[in-house]
Formats: structure tokens, sequence, C-alpha cells
């Protein structure tokens, strides 16, 4: 992908470390650098996030969505950062709830004939689903 893009896992990981150092320096600087960036992801997302976004516009790029590869840690990572917050962020809860709903709606399927639950990756709520499932997607709670 072109160097103004990165994957929405790269975006996600570095928030509870930037939090953490805002609060050992109590210098805000980098606490409201990735809240600015969270609240762009959120600005264009629906529940799920496509893998790559544009990072100048906060623009999604790619359409695949996926709890695999590429994405894992922003669904990760909103769970955790409404418990490093002590839950009194309640924006994060929000947002994973959002995101939890929309996995079950639409990214979990069931294999045929064993019938074995999976949750695998979809371009959109109107494409087929992808029945594959990345061993990254296994970490999802719920």
């Amino acid at each position: 992908w072109a160097p103004i893009n990165s994957c929405v896992a790269e975006v996600a990981t570095i928030q509870l470390e930037f939090r953490e150092l805002s609060f050992a320096t109590g210098d805000q600087r980098y606490k409201e650098a990735v809240d600015a960036a969270m609240e762009a992801l959120q600005r264009h997302a629906s529940g799920l996030v496509p893998q790559i976004v544009n990072v100048e516009s906060g623009e999604f790029v790619d359409g695949v969505k996926t709890l695999g590869a590429r994405a894992d840690s922003y669904y990760e990572y909103l769970l955790k950062q409404w418990i490093q917050t002590a839950k009194s962020e309640k924006k994060f809860q929000e947002w994973y709830l959002r995101a939890v709903e929309a996995v079950q709606s639409q990214l979990v399927g069931h294999s045929f004939p064993s019938n074995l639950t999976f949750v695998g990756s979809r371009y959109s709520p109107a494409d087929p689903l992808m029945a594959t499932m990345e061993h990254l997607a296994c970490f999802f709670p719920g």
C-alpha cells in the first residue's frame, strides 16, 4: 500500500502506551494524539472497520472487514482502552459493543456439514462471507 496508508492494527496498538505515557509524564499531548486517531477511525466506522486506512484523510482504503491480520488489534484495543480508563471513557465500551454486534451479525458463520462456528471476513454486508478464520481472530472475546 502507499506510504500514507497504514493498517488499523498499527493505529490501535499504540493507544495504551501513549495514554500511559501521558499519565506518567503529565503531558496530555500523547493521549490527545491517539484520541484523535481513534476518533478519526470512528467517524468512518460502522462497527467493523476495513483493514487499511489513509492516515492523512482518515478514509478507509481497503474494504476487507476481518478480525484477522491488519485489523485484529483495533478490536482488542477498544476493550483494553475502556479498561485502562477505569471504565470511565464510555466511548470505548460503546465502540467495542458496536463492533461485537457487527461481528455477530456480519462475520460469524457455520461450516457445512459439521456446523462448526467460525469468524470469517467480508468486503461488505452484501458480499458472501469468506469462510476462512485467521488465527488472529481467535483472540476475540465474547
